[in-house]
């Protein structure tokens, strides 16, 4: 869930959320309330702009 690891536990993060995800992806991202925000924060918290990255990609 958010805020269970730290940026620098990235590697532990994905393997845990690997191994325990119970639903195709795509399903859960859709169903998951306020997820431009989540991602958001979780760019902001790897010290990701997400305009920086957005405007790259235009």
């Amino acid at each position: 869930g958010r805020e269970s690891f730290f940026a620098e536990d990235w590697d532990e993060a994905l393997e845990t959320a690997q191994t325990e995800a119970t639903t195709p992806c795509a399903d859960y991202l859709i169903g998951t309330p306020h997820l431009s925000d989540h991602l958001e924060n979780g760019l902001d918290a790897l010290g990701i702009s997400a305009k920086d990255v957005e405007n790259d990609l235009m």
